[in-house]
């Protein structure tokens, strides 16, 4: 009988299983009300950010920059993760937050842990679990640095 080695190929380590746990327990009620919001075309996109650093401020940071109709949510404040829905948002504005984020923290000398996912949503027809799971994987993706130096991720959900 052969052992089980440890290994990436496997899926998500522990820790990201517990801070997937937190991020689905926190997210799912907000993605309702934006679908909603979508079905009766209210909004028409929304663009999800999981940000994690170790700033020391990140969350006033966030706070200041955001608008009144973006929603921070804490995910785990311990270790710097915060989702960021914004409504009415492209890819593309969700991008340019995320790089002025990272700009800021090299200023500050923080930036070598810090990432940025981004993830847009303009179909309300997956299922909700669905595309917080993608919004999740886009992060994980993300945290183990597909590509070195790489600090922000995006994708698309149509």
């Amino acid at each position: 009988m052969s052992k089980r080695k440890n290994s990436n190929k496997l899926g998500y380590d522990e820790n990201a299983l517990k801070l997937g746990e937190k991020f689905f327990n926190k997210c799912t009620t907000p993605m309702e009300m934006f679908f909603y919001l979508m079905k009766h075309k209210r909004v028409h996109t929304l663009t999800v950010l999981m940000i994690h650093s170790s700033m020391h401020n990140l969350e006033d940071f966030i706070k200041s920059s955001k608008r009144v109709t973006d929603l921070l949510i804490p995910i785990d404040k311990n270790c710097g993760l915060y989702t960021l829905m914004c409504q009415e948002t492209r890819i593309s504005g969700g991008c340019d937050f995320a790089k002025r984020l990272i700009e800021l923290l090299k200023k500050e000398g923080e930036e070598d842990e810090s990432v940025v996912s981004v993830v847009t949503v303009e179909n309300y027809k997956y299922p909700i679990e669905d595309v917080l799971f993608s919004i999740y994987d886009n992060y994980i993706k993300t945290t183990k640095g597909l590509e070195p130096n790489q600090k922000i991720c995006f994708h698309s959900i149509r």
